[in-house]
């Protein structure tokens, strides 16, 4: 008796024993619905860090969401965009990667790592990530916006306009479209396209000193001076330290042949950057 009564004690031990074990192991070992609460708390307070320029915390909290779900699609976007307005663009580049080879191909995914690729320097690799972009969501007209961007930056200013003008047709009132187009139009000496398209983004936005100051661009080009005086005007009334308009301005009083008012505009430019130089003799 005493026997079995041992054997009963210590199988009964034993029961207490792996109860425990496994009691502790699920203590331990989080559940499935636990680690997904986790990573969508770190993702959101990353988000929020993004939100706030903390983004050495963002970055941080999005490890962790990657570390407890390694295919975290939006954890890697998210990661990848604030390392590229940190300048890594290396490490956003490898973290959009990664969101492609998840998603097989987002647009959103591809957009980005475009624009990675873009701000890095290389616009060759970030045209093919844009029209990537473009073959999965034709409507949207950033893709276009930023593939003309790159292919400006190569001078294929006829591609360029191809896209700005595709991207005009899908935002109408995109300033910065009707901008890059004139800004090409002036590289080809289409003078009159120029003044075309900063007309229309003035009319959009009266306040566009930008544009104010490539139409005189186009106005000095087609010899109307004083047509790009009176652009020339409205850029230092809206922008009065923008210094580039007191040069253009000088340049323009050169060209009428009115040197004092070319001295004083040249003296105000250089107040303002000393590094500009005098463009009248």
């Amino acid at each position: 008796m005493l026997c079995l009564r041992w054997d009963f004690l210590q199988g009964s031990v034993f029961a207490i024993c792996i109860l425990a074990f496994f009691t502790v192991l699920l203590a331990v070992v989080p559940s499935h619905s636990q680690v997904s609460v986790s990573v969508n708390n770190y993702v959101a307070s990353a988000e929020q860090f993004d939100k706030s320029r903390s983004y050495e915390k963002a970055i941080a909290d999005y490890s962790k969401a990657i570390s407890l779900d390694p295919q975290l699609y939006r954890a890697y976007i998210g990661r990848g965009m604030v390392y590229d307005k940190r300048g890594l663009y290396d490490e956003a580049i490898e973290d959009f990667t990664k969101a492609i080879e998840i998603s097989r191909g987002t647009y959103e995914a591809f957009f980005c790592r475009g624009l990675a690729l873009a701000n890095k320097g290389d616009h060759s690799e970030a045209i093919r990530d844009f029209s990537h972009a473009i073959f999965r969501d034709s409507k949207q007209y950033e893709a276009f916006y930023y593939r003309a961007a790159s292919r400006f930056m190569l001078a294929y200013y006829g591609t360029a306009i191809g896209d700005l003008t595709k991207a005009i047709k899908l935002n109408s009132r995109s300033t910065r479209s009707y901008r890059m187009r004139a800004t090409a139009y002036l590289a080809l000496e289409e003078f009159d396209k120029t003044i075309e398209d900063t007309s229309a983004a003035i009319l959009i936005d009266p306040g566009f000193y930008k544009a104010f100051h490539l139409r005189a661009a186009a106005y000095y080009s087609k010899g109307r001076f004083w047509k790009a005086i009176g652009d020339l005007n409205e850029v230092i009334r809206i922008h009065p330290e923008f210094a580039p308009a007191f040069v253009s301005r000088a340049r323009a009083y050169c060209a009428v042949g009115d040197k004092d008012a070319a001295k004083i505009n040249e003296k105000r430019a250089q107040e303002l950057d000393p590094l500009l130089k005098a463009p009248c003799q």
